[in-house]
């Protein structure tokens, strides 16, 4: 069920994008930052990213066990069992929400970031945030656990409700995602190609919460139009492909602002040279992008199709929205790569 790879792919795309240093910073002279402590601040940033991107997991790791709602809810014994599953599940989410506030009261204030105040303002405000997300999943366990008197009663009406609770608490964090990626690129600015990459990342949430939320409307209404959607998936294509056209001329700009880099010390020149083994992984990401762009386009092509109707399981869209997970999946890598090398030597 395309809600369920959601979930997994949302899940999984949930990793630090820290970029690596601006240029500027990595060819200051003596009197400015200096290379040790550029790297230092780099890897101590991609430390307490991982820890606190883990942290956020954890959270959003509870809608992905969360136990499957039987076909056949009219049937008593079915129900019984189903809830006493639902009743177990919910106590453990508890607990782990739990060891997540603690988790996050242990974690430490972002490192600083003394080559880029930006950067430093950034993490702080992903900091801040964290607790809202926190909130909102025991906001969703709440409305979650106070359904089970309405399945007991087998109201007609308590299916419904859970399952729009269910697709609001699918778009928690991917709208956290989007909304963090969109932080992130605003900081870096665009004369770095990881900005680009961020915002087209973020477009692509803006078309899977327009998928989700078309899913909502399914169960809220029979026939929902289909208009809206594709309006948003589309406006979603557009910016992406903006943001790939960017990124590509920033990776043409930073090879050659790189090229004329005069290093002073070892130490610099090993910055350097890391910098352009990253800038070189851009390319095959920006071509990524386009090929999810263009995944999204067929989705929003057949939904605006003549005559369509909606349909709660799709198998075109449906299908192409595999190929879209499993591009994502392959993104995903890119940045834990990049990631690696930031906070290697």
């Amino acid at each position: 069920m395309r809600i369920v790879k959601v979930i997994a792919a949302a899940l999984f795309l949930m990793t630090p994008v820290i970029a690596p240093a601006p240029v500027a910073a990595q060819t200051q002279g003596p009197s400015e930052v200096s290379a040790e402590t550029v790297q230092r601040e780099l890897r101590d940033m991609a430390a307490w990213s991982m820890t606190a991107t883990q942290i956020v997991q954890r959270a959003f790791s509870i809608l992905d066990t969360m136990p499957a709602t039987p076909d056949d809810v009219s049937n008593r014994a079915t129900r019984r069992t189903w809830i006493a599953s639902a009743r177990t599940w919910s106590a453990g989410a508890r607990v782990t929400v739990a060891t997540v506030r603690r988790d996050y009261a242990a974690l430490p204030p972002p490192p600083p970031v003394t080559f880029s105040p930006e950067l430093e303002g950034s993490l702080k405000e992903q900091h801040r945030r964290m607790p809202a997300v926190i909130d909102g999943i025991a906001g969703y366990l709440d409305r979650y656990e106070a359904m089970f008197a309405s399945f007991e009663r087998n109201d007609p009406k308590a299916m419904t409700a859970f399952a729009i609770n269910s697709i609001d608490a699918i778009i928690l964090p991917i709208a956290h995602m989007r909304d963090i990626n969109d932080l992130t690129a605003s900081t870096i600015g665009p004369a770095h190609p990881q900005s680009h990459l961020l915002s087209s990342v973020a477009r692509s949430y803006d078309a899977m919460i327009a998928l989700t939320n078309l899913t909502k409307a399914g169960i809220e209404q029979p026939n929902p139009p289909l208009g809206f959607t594709v309006e948003e998936i589309d406006a979603a294509v557009l910016a992406m492909r903006r943001h790939i056209t960017g990124g590509r001329a920033a990776v043409v700009s930073a090879r050659q602002e790189m090229a004329l880099a005069r290093t002073t010390s070892p130490q610099e020149a090993t910055l350097i040279a890391q910098a352009r083994r990253m800038i070189e992984t851009y390319p095959a990401s920006f071509d990524r992008e386009e090929k999810i762009a263009a995944a999204l386009e067929r989705i929003s092509r057949h939904l605006g199709a003549p005559g369509r109707r909606y349909a709660f399981e799709d198998p075109v869209v449906d299908s192409i929205y595999d190929e879209v997970v499993a591009r994502m999946s392959e993104r995903a890598a890119d940045q834990q790569a990049r990631q690696a090398a930031v906070a290697s030597q």
